[in-house]
């Protein structure tokens, strides 16, 4: 039988390891004690790739060495890195849960933004264009809210003649609404049909 991996007193960055916590599925979540003094729980994955180091307190102790820290750009970035390694974010399920990471060049505020730049306007949000891939320079764009809503892993994405968009675009496309495609789709309706039958028509 393969021994259980024992990781208390172990090191990992800024954390060290006091208990097993729980269990969450076949996880294992253990408590950690972090140098500032804070006590977080950690997934054992987390832990021993890298991916969280610190309690959070990483990000926002860097605000002493780049005179940034009241500009738009070191919001995006410490939001950026909060959500993806501090587990009591409350977006955490949906980013560092669920697999999503900073690379390690960025967890240094003077990379991400020799890569991004600053933030070019207030109506622009940090994006990644792989909805499932990580923040890294290749897979990161500044995009308005509209874009970003576009890209989220909950968009339903329909193709024809070789065209794959989400249902808004087609919406625009085809002057169908969007409500009326949806619903076309829910019934059952081939997306052909559901994107073509003009509004008030029924499919045969």
């Amino acid at each position: 039988m393969k021994k259980r991996m024992d990781l208390i007193g172990q090191r990992y960055g800024r954390l060290v390891v006091l208990a097993e916590a729980r269990r969450r599925g076949v996880t294992r979540i253990w408590k950690c004690k972090c140098d500032c003094g804070k006590v977080t729980m950690v997934r054992m994955p987390n832990l021993r790739s890298g991916h969280t180091t610190s309690c959070g307190c990483y990000a926002r102790d860097n605000i002493t060495t780049h005179g940034l820290g009241h500009s738009p750009i070191y919001q995006v970035w410490y939001h950026m890195l909060n959500r993806c390694e501090d587990s009591a974010n409350h977006n955490y399920h949906r980013y560092g849960g669920r697999g999503i990471r900073v690379c390690a060049e960025w967890h240094e505020l003077e990379n991400f933004v020799a890569d991004m730049g600053k933030k070019p306007s207030p109506e622009l949000t940090l994006d990644r264009i792989d909805n499932d891939g990580n923040y890294e320079p290749d897979n990161c764009r500044w995009a308005t809210m509209r874009q970003q809503s576009r890209n989220k892993s909950t968009n339903r994405l329909l193709t024809m003649n070789g065209k794959t968009m989400c249902i808004r675009d087609w919406e625009a496309e085809t002057g169908i609404k969007y409500t009326t495609i949806w619903e076309r789709l829910r019934r059952g309706w081939p997306t052909k049909l559901a994107l073509t039958v003009p509004t008030g028509s029924r499919a045969k």
